[in-house]
């Protein structure tokens, strides 16, 4: 049997996206049970053929480790230096390893970290909120919180906005990619928030049922994104699709405790909170939801999580289908009780005087 034949059989497929990996890094397991018999046939005299001789597979595999002599003589593999995956349309940054069949995310530094970043964005949000509380002591508890929320929701939604738009990939056509650097920041920075508003929620219990729930399904998806190494790009999306009404949220909150809410100012955070809700968060995370449910590179368990989070956000759009409704309902009454004021009432085929 041929090198080349032996690599088939071993299902080796080392895709190389982005940054740089030290080949010292992966197991030793790894590296030289799978190339083991590679090495047998150079002792017996193999090391004479030429790369055209032992082909493709087994050229691949002395450009990425050199020799296979030592530990030591393994090169650090840089993206410039081996695309071996043909049918890859997206290259994010990172390693990407598929080996026998497992897919592995392994971005150098970030995965022994990730733990680290959420813990550190917790208790950023917890000091955050403490020194609001500390400057407004004659605001109420919510007021801080509020706050906290609020820039929360700007921050994340420039960032997974610039994520999603912009540095890529694009969530309807490469759902289940790896996770790239900037999604997993985001998602840290929001799973750290996250936690701490819910338990918020739970301490001061402001919120119903629906709103836990909500919070429980977001940390629990964020983990499990986070853990696995793939599919950031869609939660990426969801995230900002779902982010971009909070401001508006927390602003209309914000202009009823200051008695502004009934002005112009008002009517458009309304107008705009409910249009962008309808068009971005139902529309926009349908086509997500439809994209992430087909994509084969899904975990079942992250399908199944993003149509209960799509159930939740039609909670939420039923809640807000009754605001509009009490809204329009009060306006026509009031228009109604205005026009009848003005209007010239008829005496006995007279107008009344005024």
């Amino acid at each position: 049997m041929s090198v080349e034949a032996e690599l088939a059989s071993s299902f080796i497929n080392i895709e190389l996206i982005s940054g740089t990996f030290n080949p010292k890094s992966v197991s030793r397991s790894f590296r030289f049970s799978q190339v083991s018999r590679v090495r047998s046939r150079k002792n017996k005299g193999c090391n004479n053929l030429t790369n055209k001789d032992k082909g493709p597979a087994a050229s691949l595999v002395d450009e990425i480790t050199g020799t296979f002599s030592t530990e030591e003589d393994n090169p650090v593999i840089t993206s410039s230096a081996v695309r071996a995956s043909a049918d890859s349309t997206y290259q994010p940054k990172g390693l990407y390893l598929r080996v026998l069949g497992a897919s592995v995310n392994a971005v150098p530094g970030t995965v022994l970290s990730l733990p680290i970043n959420s813990a550190v964005s917790l208790v950023v949000w917890l000091a955050l909120y403490a020194c609001l509380c500390f400057w407004n002591k004659h605001r109420s508890c919510e007021w801080s919180c509020r706050l906290v929320t609020l820039l929360h929701g700007v921050i994340v939604t420039g960032l997974s906005g610039y994520a999603a738009l912009l540095d890529g990939p694009w969530a309807l056509t490469h759902a289940g990619s790896p996770n790239t650097p900037l999604q997993i920041h985001v998602l840290s920075l929001t799973l750290g928030y996250f936690l701490f508003d819910l338990g918020w929620c739970l301490y001061f219990q402001t919120e119903g049922d629906l709103m836990l729930f909500h919070h429980t399904l977001s940390i629990c998806g964020m983990i499990m994104v986070l853990g696995l190494g793939n599919s950031a790009t869609e939660v990426n999306a969801v995230l900002f699709v779902s982010e971009i009404t909070n401001p508006l949220l927390q602003t209309r909150w914000f202009l009823r405790e200051m008695g502004c809410y009934y002005t112009f100012l008002g009517e458009l955070v309304d107008f705009l909170f409910v249009l962008l809700f309808v068009v971005l968060r139902m529309g926009g995370g349908a086509l997500v939801m439809y994209a992430m449910v087909t994509a084969p590179g899904t975990s079942w368990l992250l399908k199944a999580g993003g149509l209960a989070m799509y159930v939740v956000s039609l909670g939420f759009m039923v809640e807000i289908c009754r605001f509009v409704k009490r809204k329009m309902v009060k306006k026509y009454h009031s228009w109604t009780s205005l026009r009848s004021v003005n209007a010239p009432v008829k005496t006995n085929g007279r107008l009344a005087g005024h």
